[in-house]
């Protein structure tokens, strides 16, 4: 007889079962859990068998019948249970995989209700509505299984598992939902680590199933000479100046690499602990591509590069940099296959795949990019930190993928000091459970682990004979007209100026205020280096201005500089680390002293002058508003009595600093999240988030007639989407350019919403005046001072 059954309009249910298990055991680099992702491959669309769901399929008849995740889990569990004899929790880890592979993790203890079915079905009144839609019609998809016993056995037959007896399934269903209530209880108090083992078999699971669905082949892994960096640098740097930074970066460099030379395989956490500006990236890149060698010639695995940062606009910065590492020692091979090497994973980045010298479509470069399929991604700490301390289907699809990976944490202070407790665990379980490497980048260390290897041994003597800046202390509480005044006092046309405000609000108040008061001409918001002539260049940036504009006056700063023009910039965080900007004077509002620091690496970052200057002030009592009040407080007790610090202090002032802040215990939140995942408690991991910043509305914001024409195609396309499907295409198509216009407008301090344009806030050109400033972003109405 031929099959009947589909798991989609174009594909046999069986074609998929089978695939899937094949792909999920793939995909699982862990030997011991491949026979399980297997069984959970080849069994978890199961349901699909019933003949609701394939009415559903053919005829549009949709009901709670047709509904297959639960009963598919059922069965995957019932399976397990005969493959896995050692009491282990392997089977009711693939039950959870399968029963939430087309959603988020739930948190277990909802199966503990199954315990009320103990007496059959008559027990369904009394379960939560979580539970209640799965269970509700579980006896009617059985019944309905038991009349396709026979042709439903043959199929499952065909995957070869072992225990997978359909009749027996059916008739003991009972027993085996009283057994998911035991193993949920046993699992919740049993507060071990299985939560890697469970990202391991869903991630493997829900990516292997989206390849099939959408048709998307694997890919091959490819190789990149350990010693690319070296040969990079032979070229890059061959006519390098022989200055005071440059010949501690090649300093920094070699001290990396003789570190590599004296390490062993259970070396797990690194650390490269160095100054601003002495080329750090370059030099983990280097020690990482050689380590992977080490790996894959030693334990015959090869691990890839996730290079992990805060922000976007620094990921754009080291992607350029590992795109030219690459083609220096991969030539056109590189340039053929450029993203099977290298991708960058973030809002802002375009989905596009190259691969054998064509664009891959959409669809598939998506599926590829999302689930980091490259040997070395470039991404946010949002990516990674959300999916290794993780809930949701999107974000974990890739957590295949990040173990066994050698995994670069750089300007890692940034990492809020209340999760450093939880971080540290979770990657320390990583190096000891997903077989992964961390290293941890940073001029100002935070404490995040007790035990690791620092591979600058000489640290602490780079940190001593730097000496760039001077940081005038004056932490006096003042207003904002006294500060304005005292700022624009140091302001000269002849020295290049970075003043780094708390908050959008007050940077904004103190653009304007400089727009009207600076003695000297200027040029406000230039577009381009030809307005700029005999004037000083004002720029403003903020998460406020768009994403285009801010890309734009970066790039537009960095060309002053190489012309020798001195532009003054006011700005938030937004520029704080890893940035390279380099100015003669920086000014900065109170902030945790890490964020300090960060600020003075761009300041004579080159060191093109004997000493920069900085100027530290209070204004008002703003930090508190924006970062945790501990951490400024603990800042001024540190600074008290200080009129200046220099550059060779700033490791030990960092030291300080930390301590402290452990000292007064950050760790309370990192214990919540660390029992939720121990618990399997996945409803209380939905409250991590890396960046608190309440809840938000994008906007997108027509700047100029190519985002008006962008706009006005693309909601028209999305408008005549007849489905689901073909909208979700549209919208992946156009992301980029989308993302590129838009700002987030926090909702809760803000009344000044545009309407809405189909699905979508939209300010068109002709809006601009209303909702937008061309100089300072979107124009908001509100009380909150952090406006």
């Amino acid at each position: 007889m031929t099959a009947r059954f589909k798991s989609h309009p174009d594909k046999l249910l069986i074609d998929h079962l089978s695939e899937v298990a094949r792909l999920s055991r793939d995909n699982n680099p862990d030997a011991k859990l491949k026979k399980a992702s297997y069984i959970i491959g080849g069994l978890h669309d199961f349901g699909k068998y019933t003949s609701f769901f394939q009415n559903h399929l053919e005829n549009g008849e949709k009901s709670l019948a047709s509904h297959h995740s639960f009963i598919s889990a059922l069965f995957a569990y019932y399976v397990l249970k005969k493959n896995y004899l050692d009491d282990s929790f392997v089977p009711f880890l693939g039950f959870v995989a399968v029963a939430s592979h087309h959603s988020a993790l739930p948190d277990i203890s909802k199966f503990l209700e199954l315990r009320k079915l103990k007496e059959g079905f008559s027990g369904l009144n009394s379960i939560s509505t979580s539970l209640y839609n799965e269970a509700s019609v579980l006896e009617k998809q059985i019944q309905d299984i038991l009349k396709n016993k026979s042709e439903i056995s043959k199929e499952v037959l065909q995957l070869g598992i072992k225990g997978a007896d359909v009749e027996d399934f059916a008739e003991n269903i009972n027993n085996v939902l009283l057994a998911v209530a035991k193993d949920a209880y046993n699992q919740s108090n049993n507060k071990g680590n299985d939560f890697i083992e469970l990202y391991l078999l869903f991630s493997s699971l829900i990516d292997a199933d989206k390849r099939d669905a959408g048709n998307i082949k694997g890919r091959a892994r490819y190789s990149i000479p350990e010693n690319a960096v070296d040969i990079y640098r032979k070229t890059a740097f061959s006519n390098m100046p022989q200055n005071k930074i440059n010949k501690i970066r090649n300093e920094l460099y070699i001290d990396v690499l003789n570190s590599f030379e004296h390490i062993n395989l259970n070396q797990r956490i690194f650390s490269i602990t160095a100054p601003t500006g002495s080329a750090k990236t370059l030099a983990s890149f280097s020690f990482a591509l050689k380590l992977r060698d080490k790996i894959r010639k030693e334990e015959n695995f090869l691990p890839r590069i996730i290079y992990s940062l805060p922000y976007i606009s620094i990921i754009e910065q080291n992607y350029s940099v590992f795109n030219e590492v690459l083609y220096a020692s991969l030539k056109e091979e590189y340039n053929k296959n450029r993203s099977a090497y290298l991708i960058a994973h973030h809002h802002l980045a375009p989905a596009e795949f190259k691969e054998n010298g064509e664009k891959k479509s959409v669809d598939e470069s998506l599926m590829y990019i999302e689930s980091w399929d490259s040997e070395i991604v470039v991404t946010t700490f949002v990516q990674l930190l959300h999916s290794i301390i993780a809930y949701k289907n999107s974000f974990l699809k890739k957590f295949h993928n990040i173990y066994g990976s050698i995994i670069i944490l750089d300007e890692v202070q940034n990492i809020p000091a209340e999760y450093w407790t939880l971080v540290g665990t979770v990657l320390k379980l990583l190096t000891e459970k997903a077989n992964c490497r961390v290293i941890l980048m940073t001029a100002t260390k935070p404490l995040i682990f007790d035990k690791y290897t620092e591979l600058a041994v000489s640290s602490r003597k780079f940190f001593e004979r730097m000496n760039r800046i001077r940081f005038h202390i004056d932490i006096e509480k003042r207003d904002e007209e006294d500060a304005f005044n005292k700022i624009l006092q140091k302001i000269s046309p002849g020295k290049s100026c970075m003043i780094v405000m708390n908050t959008i609000k007050i940077s904004r108040e103190f653009y304007k205020f400089l727009k009207n008061k600076l003695p000297f001409k200027i040029i406000p918001s230039p577009n381009s280096i030809k307005e700029i002539e005999s004037a000083t260049p004002l720029f403003y940036l903020s998460s406020q201005v768009t994403p285009y504009q801010r890309k734009e006056r970066m790039e537009l700063i960095k060309k002053c500089a190489s012309k020798g023009i001195k532009p003054i910039l006011v700005t938030t965080q937004v520029v704080e680390a890893g940035v390279d900007l380099d100015f003669d004077v920086v000014f900065r509002d109170l902030a945790p002293l890490d964020s300090i620091i960060q600020v003075a690496g761009r300041c004579n970052r080159s060191w093109d002058n004997e000493k920069g200057t900085g100027y530290l002030m209070q204004i008002d009592n703003l930090s508190g508003y924006v970062y945790k009040k501990i951490l400024p407080n603990i800042t001024k007790e540190i600074l008290k009595g200080r009129k200046t610090i220099e550059e060779p202090e700033f490791l030990s002032l960092t030291e300080q600093f930390f301590e402290e802040v452990k000292k007064r215990g950050t760790g309370n939140d990192s214990q919540i999240y660390i029992n939720a995942l121990k618990k399997l408690d996945f409803e209380q991991i939905k409250s991590f988030k890396v960046i608190e910043d309440g809840e938000k509305q994008s906007v997108f914001i027509a700047i100029n007639s190519k985002a008006e024409n962008f706009i006005t195609n693309f909601l028209k396309e999305i408008g005549n989407c007849k489905s689901y499907i073909e909208k979700r295409r549209v919208y992946n198509t156009g992301k980029y350019k989308l993302n590129l216009y838009t700002v987030s407008i926090r909702i809760g301090n803000n009344n000044n919403l545009p309407p809405k344009d189909g699905d979508f806030y939209v300010v068109h050109k002709n809006q601009i005046e209303e909702y937008y400033d061309m100089e300072t972003g979107y124009k908001t109405e509100a009380a909150n001072p952090i406006w």
